[in-house]
């Protein structure tokens, strides 16, 4: 199978951990740094500036952020191919690495400058460690999931040559 495709899929898959441990740190804040997760925020955001936002219901905008995250996990998945392809070993580590770097070039990055989120500088120290630790877990996934597609397995945990 194509690195690429592996590497969205992988980064797909690796959402679904993520937004858990996201959803599960968020239950935990104190109640008033509790306001909407960044995921829903921006895309909220996106359908105003779209002009979407009047023809929205309430299931709508939770469809539209699953489908946005999950999307958006796949999409960073892709360009993490070259990355995991250049480390031998363990490719979990190069993926909490370039989770950072997910983290670090969008929520101080592209997010503030296009305008859809603040900064993770004006962000409160509980919510930048949340969206940080659902960052390392989607990498290690992406990692581990990218490296089960690379290295197929038998059933009996003996690979295909042995």
């Amino acid at each position: 199978m194509n690195k690429f495709v592996i590497s969205s899929i992988a980064g797909a898959l690796a959402t679904l951990p993520m937004t858990l441990v996201m959803t599960y740190l968020h239950k935990r804040l104190p109640s008033h740094k509790k306001s909407d997760l960044a995921p829903r925020e921006i895309t909220e955001e996106l359908s105003s500036k779209a002009g979407l936002d009047k023809y929205m219901s309430e299931k709508d905008v939770v469809g539209a952020t699953i489908g946005s995250h999950f999307g958006y996990g796949a999409a960073s998945g892709i360009i993490a191919a070259p990355l995991l392809d250049t480390v031998k070993r363990p490719k979990v580590i190069a993926g909490m690495g370039f989770g950072l770097l997910i983290w670090a070039g969008s929520y101080l990055g592209w997010l503030p400058v296009s305008g859809l989120y603040k900064s993770a500088t004006q962000e409160p120290r509980e919510r930048n460690t949340l969206y940080i630790a659902s960052h390392l877990v989607w990498g290690a996934f992406l990692g581990l999931i990218y490296d089960a597609f690379e290295r197929p397995k038998t059933l009996s945990g003996l690979s295909p040559q042995q």
